[in-house]
């Protein structure tokens, strides 16, 4: 229980599950990255920003299998970002607020699949797919994204069940390039 201010950095295999109310914020960086397999329940992940100004992601995901349950994202940047072609990303049950870009972004060949999951006011997409990899979303609610909603781009292949889109500020799903939705 209670707030941390650090940067959790997942190097071997581990299962974090908070004990009550735990919050990670971290003001110079991702207060989560993964380079090892995680399983990581009911945190609260605040990110801030780099030794540039940069703004950091909630959870960084690189290249390997990664399940977030319960979780809560605040950030100026993407919640969720996995950029790596081994990336095996789940997420279930989680909340991603007022991101600045996108809530998730699957970029190389990564896969992820976002299951019961709220999307809260992106400046950018919901969850962006982009690059050659595969995307399963089912019950995912996007309110009040600035750009589309749900958006594959690139060679990503995709599948979508009971998606809820509202206050859209553009396209509620886009399917651009040899995307498959």
């Amino acid at each position: 229980v209670g707030v941390y201010a650090e940067s959790v950095r997942i190097e071997s295999p581990v299962e974090l599950v908070a004990d009550g109310e735990v919050k990670i914020v971290n003001g110079k960086g991702a207060p989560l990255s993964v380079d090892h397999h995680a399983f990581i329940r009911g945190f609260h992940l605040e990110a801030g920003h780099d030794e540039k100004d940069g703004t950091m992601q909630a959870v960084w995901i690189g290249d390997n299998f990664a399940k977030l349950v319960d979780c809560t994202m605040r950030t100026e940047r993407c919640a969720i970002y996995a950029g790596k072609d081994g990336a095996n990303v789940f997420v279930e049950g989680c909340r991603a607020i007022e991101p600045s870009i996108h809530g998730v972004l699957a970029q190389e060949g990564a896969h992820i699949a976002v299951t019961d999951t709220v999307i809260e006011s992106p400046k950018g997409c919901g969850v962006l797919g982009e690059g050659n990899g595969e995307m399963f979303l089912e019950d995912v609610r996007v309110v009040g994204a600035e750009q589309p909603s749900i958006s594959f781009r690139g060679e990503t292949k995709a599948e979508v069940l009971r998606l809820r889109v509202e206050r859209a500020g553009a396209n509620g799903i886009e399917v651009l390039g040899s995307a498959t939705a």
